[in-house]
């Protein structure tokens, strides 16, 4: 079922925006930040490739960061309310629905997953044309004595195989510690916690996704991304779309490769959504 819901989604979303996007550059926007030999490796090499020397050789210039942010969102605009529909069911099938309150009960975990199993009202679904049984949110997240609550109510939904379960720094350290960590065998990197003053920024998720990039060329392993906290907007959650599309393909725009960490999100994006089925001016997304 993950894998047609996977698959669906995905259709939607780049048959909508396959017009718009041309494949994707070796550069965006001018010289790459980071210059790297490419070599057949596998992750178990990995540390071997990456030496201390390699981390000390990196440089990152922030004023051609910020450019390329710019140029990636002016380039590849979406405003129009058909290309938007297929974008905001995709942010909805890559988000983590988040809960992590202290005082959390199972009832409050309980809603959550309900709200992951059925993302969307019925009378927008029907709007939409989209079937309730195809799309879900890729997870919940919750504490970890909040875990066993939450395998009850998706176990007790059939969903145990569909929606998963999951408990500032300089620029330069953003890209070690990314390196470091696919090489240590992680599976995604992630932003920040979510509960910090400064979360996800887009200029940090560019730097992360040339790191996921370099380690690919590096080791032929594809490792996933995760942006979490102060993605508020609809807006927001779609220019990271649109960067880790332009960035590394649309094969990384799926829930096995990105996941945006958010407790709100999806109710602005039902919203959003909605306002998709209305008359409204061009760009209208609030």
């Amino acid at each position: 079922m993950q894998s047609s819901i996977k698959n669906i989604i995905t259709s939607l979303c780049l048959s909508a925006v396959e017009h718009m996007l041309s494949p994707i550059p070796s550069t965006v926007c001018g010289p790459l930040l980071f210059r790297i030999q490419q070599f057949p490796a596998t992750r178990s090499r990995a540390m071997d490739i990456i030496s201390e020397k390699f981390m000390n050789n990196v440089y990152v210039n922030k004023n051609s960061l910020e450019n390329q942010i710019r140029c990636i969102l002016n380039d590849y605009p979406v405003v129009e309310n058909e290309t938007l529909k297929p974008w905001l069911l995709q942010i909805i099938s890559v988000i983590d629905l988040t809960t992590l309150s202290g005082d959390d009960t199972r009832s409050n975990v309980i809603r959550l997953c309900q709200k992951a199993a059925n993302p969307l009202k019925c009378d927008l679904l029907n709007k939409l044309g989209i079937d309730n049984n195809k799309l879900k949110t890729a997870a919940v997240c919750v504490y970890p004595a909040r875990v066993p609550d939450a395998y009850d109510i998706i176990k007790q939904m059939g969903l145990t195989d569909t929606i998963q379960i999951a408990s500032a720094i300089l620029i330069t350290q953003v890209y070690k510690a990314s390196m470091i960590s696919m090489s240590a065998g992680a599976d995604f990197i992630k932003t920040s916690t979510g509960k910090e003053s400064v979360n996800a920024t887009l200029p940090v998720g560019l730097v992360m996704c040339r790191a996921i990039r370099n380690f690919y060329q590096l080791t032929g392993v594809k490792v996933g991304l995760k942006p979490a906290g102060g993605i508020k907007t609809a807006r927001d959650a779609i220019n990271w779309l649109v960067l880790v599309y332009t960035e590394l393909g649309p094969e990384w725009i799926t829930p096995d490769l990105f996941r945006i960490g958010a407790s709100s999100l999806l109710d602005v994006v039902e919203k959003s959504l909605d306002n998709c089925t209305k008359v409204a001016p061009k760009g209208d997304l609030r």
